[in-house]
């Protein structure tokens, strides 16, 4: 007789918080970068986000490279960044498609607003992809 499978599947590795105290500090904070910090070290950030749901996805260019610093700072963050995956469906896209997001922001031109525009056009296409890239 098959015993039954009692073993738990063991929750992902979190990230000590600790790690992320000089970003805290001095880094360029957002609400996408936050979410990140919550979600691969497992605190919620409640003095952050003030009751605000912590799954806030990157808008625009600047929500976008607010992540990109965020990793440059820790670079521990993006072999946990699949844990981002289970947070919306947003983000699901988002980190599917995120070494194409990375590619063209590494690409734009953070300085002219045309390219940080089609930049923009190109994740907001990712995160809604059933309107086309508009808002």
């Amino acid at each position: 007789m098959k015993q039954p499978d009692n073993t738990r599947r063991k929750p992902p590795e979190h990230l000590p918080i600790i790690l992320f105290a000089d970003w805290l500090v001095n880094g360029q904070t957002g609400l996408s970068s936050m979410s990140i910090v919550s979600h691969v070290t497992g605190n919620p950030c409640h003095g952050f986000f003030k009751g605000l749901p912590n799954d806030f996805a990157p808008l625009d260019y600047g929500d976008f490279d607010r992540c990109v610093r965020l990793i440059k700072a820790v670079p521990l963050v993006r072999p946990h960044l699949h844990v981002m995956r289970d947070v919306s469906d947003e983000w699901k896209r988002i980190i599917d498609r995120f070494d194409e997001l990375e590619t063209a922001y590494k690409d734009t031109d953070g300085e002219d607003a045309d390219s940080r525009r089609r930049f923009s056009t190109l994740l907001s296409s990712i995160r809604h992809p059933d309107n086309e890239g508009t808002k």
